[in-house]
């Protein structure tokens, strides 16, 4: 059986991988380790082979809690080979000069998340990507390149009613479920708003409602006290809604 998620939602809810990961991790575990490993290069989504993202982090996490070094350098480089076609497709050389930079910048991130897997104060940052890794690794992205926020948006939209990343189409964080802020305004409109709020509560937005922290462990990530996350959460969801409003 995977290895239970223990890191939970801003509603406190388990994350909880979808039924599909779920039984594609488990038949994986109990595959020849040489087969995963040939298996996790396919890059062909509509091969028998293919293993979704989802399931490559779960087993190069596996990978390295058991120092299993064979595999984890195994996995991870298709691993990042894919999730840098990812990137390729969202930030092109031309959208800004040091585009090579951010992307190198975003998987470098990425790799010291795996690092520090399992230790410190937030050992379970991977959950979410092992339940809708094209989301979180958006929201990751993002949340990564915030300085470069305004250079980053002509060529992705923070919020689309879908997006495909490695050819994997899901429903947006953005939407009036998550939000519940943003239903019936266009994609640059939601960019704007958000765009528009102090650099602070926007990176409080972007960990509480994207990234899925709480807000203890945002206030940690930040340095700062929860109650500062929640005045600056509180205050960004605030200046949204009278964005709405005025629309």
């Amino acid at each position: 059986m995977p290895r239970p998620l223990t890191k939970r939602d801003q509603d406190g809810d388990l994350y909880v991988r979808p039924p599909s990961i779920e039984a594609a991790i488990a038949d994986l575990l109990e595959t020849e380790p040489q087969e995963v490993i040939r298996r996790g290069r396919v890059s062909q989504r509509g091969s028998p082979d293919f293993v979704p993202l989802e399931c490559m982090v779960h087993l190069i996490r596996e990978a390295w809690r058991r120092r299993d070094e064979a595999t984890l350098s195994s996995l991870m480089t298709p691993f990042l080979a894919r999730c840098e076609a990812i990137l390729r497709s969202k930030i092109p050389d031309n959208a800004m000069p040091d585009a090579t930079t951010v992307r190198e910048e975003i998987l470098g991130e990425l790799s010291l998340l795996f690092a520090q897997d399992g230790t410190g104060t937030h050992p379970n940052e991977l959950d979410f990507f092992e339940c809708k890794f094209a989301l979180a690794f958006r929201a990751f992205r993002l949340n990564t390149t915030r300085p470069d926020w305004t250079r980053i948006k002509s060529t992705e939209p923070l919020s689309e009613a879908h997006e495909r990343d490695d050819a994997e189409q899901t429903t947006e964080l953005a939407s009036d479920t998550e939000l519940g802020l943003v239903d019936g305004l266009s994609h640059l409109e939601i960019v704007g708003a958000i765009d528009a709020l102090p650099l602070i509560e926007r990176e409080a937005l972007i960990l509480c409602r994207f990234l899925g922290y709480t807000q203890l462990e945002a206030a940690a990530r930040c340095d700062v006290t929860d109650r500062t996350i929640r005045n600056r959460l509180t205050a960004a969801l605030a200046k949204l809604a009278r964005f709405k409003k005025e629309k």
